[in-house]
């Protein structure tokens, strides 16, 4: 674990590049999928300010900040082609680094359960009360203190089509914030993007079902290596 710039980086060295985003449930929400995948990749999984203990930085104040801090760490460090692996409010994170990153920086992302972009009526209809350690607690305000009260963008959905890059959105068919039909309407607005379902798995489909979900990351993972090469 090191300190950049009042940011707790954990860097795992070796392999292709990842960088783990993670949402509302902090780091450790994002240890199963880490640790899976840092068998043969160099994970990245900084931690956003206010969650484990880091102090809150007054000049990143939304989304969109969180998303240049994230950038920045992918310069510095002289990355590129990196996968970004990022849950819940993370996704939102992980979608407005695609639309900053310069061309060749992030190679392809999973948004695991990703929020965003403005819920239609019949989406929030679905909501039953939180279960999760996601959307429950002291982390709700502080997700919150980043997304606005809404905990949505408006005109996310316009801006999707413009990231390039494949993308895997995995949802967790029990999720009890957002239906499946929210992931399959976001997968639809991004411009090239697969919606999986997990089925029995909640908001959080990588500590729900873990193996079920690092398969199918595995699998999309292989196949864009695949489609790069052969392209």
């Amino acid at each position: 674990m090191t300190q950049q710039d009042h940011v707790a980086v954990r860097t795992l060295e070796s392999g292709p590049a990842v960088l783990a985003v993670h949402g509302g449930g902090g780091p450790e929400s994002m240890r199963q999928i880490v640790e899976g995948l840092s068998v043969d990749h160099g994970v990245l999984l900084p931690t956003h300010p206010g969650w484990a203990g880091q102090p809150r930085d007054p000049a990143i104040r939304s989304v969109p900040d969180l998303a240049q801090r994230c950038l920045r760490l992918l310069l510095d460090s002289d990355l590129s082609d990196v996968t970004v692996v990022a849950s819940s409010f993370g996704g939102w994170v992980a979608a407005e680094l695609a639309l900053l990153a310069p061309r060749g920086v992030i190679g392809r992302m999973v948004l695991l359960n990703p929020v965003g972009p403005a819920p239609t009526q019949p989406e929030m209809a679905h909501r039953r009360p939180p279960q999760t350690p996601e959307v429950v607690g002291p982390s709700l305000d502080l997700v919150r203190s980043y997304t606005g009260p809404a905990m949505c963008s408006p005109d996310l959905s316009e801006r999707l089509s413009a990231i390039e890059q494949p993308i895997l959105v995995v949802w967790g068919a029990d999720d009890p914030v957002l239906p499946l039909a929210y992931g399959q309407r976001m997968a639809a607005d991004l411009g090239d993007a697969t919606c999986v379902a997990v089925p029995g798995a909640g908001h959080l489909p990588h500590e729900d079902a873990p193996e079920q979900t690092l398969a199918v990351i595995r699998g999309f993972l292989d196949s864009t290596r695949v489609a790069r090469v052969t392209r």
